[in-house]
């Protein structure tokens, strides 16, 4: 009888390790697609495709922390939105 117990209690344990593992790589997908999404979306904003120097101009530098910022606001609205429209457990 002990073992069945502690095969039960290992089992529910490695589910739960898993289940966790699974959370932390939608999270990591989730933050790999909102960098990407922001690099696209700046660059192509607030970058001048000439490349005429090797260093970014204030005008450029302005416009990526004003364009980030508002990436980053945005997302974490639509997480809150979705956030409060989710069933709850």
């Amino acid at each position: 009888m002990m073992h069945t117990g502690w095969k039960i209690c290992v089992t529910s344990f490695l589910d739960q390790i898993l289940q966790n593992l699974v959370k932390l790589e939608r999270e990591l997908e989730f933050r790999i697609d909102l960098f990407s999404g922001l690099v696209k979306t700046c660059f192509h904003k607030c970058i001048d495709r000439r490349y005429k120097e090797t260093e970014l101009y204030i005008g450029e530098n302005s416009c990526i922390d004003r364009c980030t910022a508002k990436y980053v606001q945005a997302s974490n609205m639509i997480g809150q939105i979705l956030a409060s429209q989710k069933p709850s457990p």
